[in-house]
């Protein structure tokens, strides 16, 4: 780290500015939200038409098998309706909240439609004119388990789409998708990862006993975010199929502005929240090395 922090700080300004133009384009070809979503749909169409298995699907082979059980509600047609199901999209709870509804949003765009379902908080991420808030009492339970029920046994939606895990909504969700054979995809959202199953690790293990192991493993696809997220599913014994898809960004919101120019002084920016997985430990003891 000390060696790549040297070696960037000695570069010139138009070397820089090419690691930029060259960087973005990188961003742009794989984490931009349509590259996104255009996987995203590509993921749907498989698991509900048998279309070409795409290139970031991973252990496909036991899916034609769960297919045959799957009763595909709109298999004349290629209209794709996703109903997602996420427990909160407050800002509290960081990155899956902003990823979902961008996501959504862009799916909206290329004409998939569909709703989230979601508990009601206190600061929500808007900007989705298809949210459905439930409240978190017994009233808005049963509400949040009628609705999804009427959607799954009646076709209004022919895939549902999972994110994160552990909560009533998936458990729920995955739960009627298998009692109407409606196709469901789980996002772990790095729920699975060893840091994240050590906190509260015996209520964990109970849920995994309980229900989670059920509702993962019988998943049509779990989606990973990242290689590792992927091995480390892999290593929980899950043999179903696995998606390979980064989170997607808005690059609008990240403008190119490059001045000429170069400051003695160096700053450095971490662009992570401070957990002991992110390493910034290490990046603040090689810093101080330089």
């Amino acid at each position: 780290l000390v060696e790549v922090l040297n070696i960037a700080l000695k570069l010139t300004v138009e070397q820089l500015r090419n690691m930029g133009l060259n960087g973005r384009k990188l961003v742009e070809e794989n984490y931009s939200i349509d590259s996104v979503a255009k996987k995203m749909i590509a993921l749907y169409e498989f698991l509900l038409y048998k279309t070409d298995r795409p290139e970031f699907m991973f252990d496909y082979l036991e899916l034609d098998e769960l297919q045959n059980h799957l009763k595909n509600s709109a298999k004349n047609t290629s209209e794709i309706i996703v109903n997602h199901v996420i427990s909160s999209i407050d800002v509290s709870c960081g990155g899956p909240s902003k990823s979902v509804i961008l996501l959504c949003n862009e799916l909206n765009k290329a004409d998939v439609s569909g709703n989230i379902n979601t508990f009601v908080s206190k600061k929500p991420i808007l900007g989705n004119k298809n949210i459905h808030f439930f409240k978190e009492d017994i009233f808005g339970l049963i509400k949040f388990f009628l609705n999804l029920k009427k959607s799954a046994h009646s076709g209004n939606s022919n895939i549902f789409h999972g994110h994160g895990i552990w909560g009533f909504p998936i458990h729920i969700m995955a739960h009627l998708c298998r009692i109407n054979k409606v196709p469901y995809i789980v996002s772990p959202r790095g729920m699975l990862e060893p840091w994240a199953l050590n906190a509260g690790k015996w209520k964990k293990k109970l849920a995994l006993w309980q229900y989670q192991n059920k509702d993962l493993s019988k998943a049509s696809c779990i989606h990973a975010t990242a290689q590792l997220e992927m091995e480390n599913i892999r290593k929980l014994g899950f043999k179903n199929p696995i998606a390979l898809i980064p989170n997607g960004i808005d690059i609008s919101e990240f403008p190119f502005p490059f001045e000429k120019q170069q400051n003695e002084k160096h700053t450095l920016l971490f662009m992570s929240r401070v957990h002991q997985k992110k390493g910034i430990e290490l990046l603040i003891e090689a810093w101080g090395k330089l």
